[in-house]
């Protein structure tokens, strides 16, 4: 594991013989790893990308940093991997106990235990809502599959005894606007579902109502739970894609589809919101 860096470990491992030998764009990491060290916790995320930016900044600067400094038992591979994992902390942390086959609709659900097929919309009511399916191979006919995918969530959950309700998806033809999340909905109770969906796909996102913040399981198959979204592309050329969790803000552009700021879902339209009983509901199928 890295050790604690501050900004003396930092100016000592990388101490050049004269202090004056340091150039600006290396003092700025110096102060960059002081302001991280005394940032509170509301203000550390912002100071950590700084510290990454002047990091990139001064390293794209050099031919080979290994040698413009002194680099004390692989300090600077040390200090990068130290960033990494103050990145990794500031994140929320990751829920375990999903198989491999547990995929984004399953973990929306919150549903661990299934049998049977894929976790699909309106398997478990018996009826899945299949791309595949002849009445949805015409263009025009897609916003209507795509509002069937919804209708297959509620329909699952009224299978189980639950209820769940649709806040915003296709009508007359048309997609939603890509609104803010309806957090006033959420509560002890209940939690917000965001769906986005392609031609032959659909994607899920959930919110936890306790922290506010985002996460989804990005496919099956041993995909990993994501809690975080990568800023894309860097700010300037030389420097690191960060990861930021994912609020409000983060997610509407995530749902939205937006390129530019944040790694979207290339080639899905937003559906749509639902609000789910804080239990979740069972999505699988024998």
């Amino acid at each position: 594991m890295p050790r604690n860096w501050t900004q003396e470990t930092w100016i000592r491992e990388t101490s050049t013989i004269k202090a004056s030998q340091r150039s600006l764009l290396l003092q700025a990491v110096d102060e960059s790893l002081r302001a991280f060290q005394f940032a509170n916790e509301f203000n550390k995320q912002k100071a950590l990308y700084l510290l990454q930016d002047a990091y990139d900044d001064w390293a794209s600067s050099k031919a080979d940093v290994h040698v413009s400094v002194r680099n004390r038992n692989g300090s600077l591979a040390d200090f990068k991997a130290w960033m990494n994992e103050q990145q990794a902390l500031l994140l929320p942390a990751i829920e375990t106990g999903w198989n491999t086959m547990a995929n984004c609709y399953a973990y929306a659900m919150k549903c661990k235990v299934f049998a049977g097929r894929v976790p699909t919309p309106g398997v478990a009511a018996g009826h899945k809502v299949d791309s595949a399916d002849r009445r949805w191979q015409q263009q025009q006919q897609k916003v209507r599959y795509h509002y069937s995918l919804l209708e297959g969530v509620v329909d699952d959950a009224r299978a189980c005894g639950r209820t769940v309700e649709i806040l915003s998806g296709p009508a007359d033809g048309e997609y939603p606007p890509v609104s803010f999340p309806p957090i006033a909905r959420a509560g002890s109770t209940h939690y917000l579902v965001g769906m986005v969906a392609k031609d032959d796909g659909f994607h899920f996102m959930r919110r936890d109502s306790s922290t506010g913040l985002w996460s989804h399981k990005n496919g099956g198959l041993g995909s990993e739970v994501e809690t975080g979204a990568a800023l894309w592309p860097p700010s300037k050329p030389g420097r690191t894609a960060r990861y930021v969790p994912i609020d409000d803000n983060v997610a509407q552009a995530l749902l939205g589809c937006q390129s530019g700021k944040y790694v979207n879902f290339a080639h899905f339209r937003f559906v749509g919101y639902l609000l789910v009983p804080s239990g979740g509901i069972t999505v699988g199928g024998a």
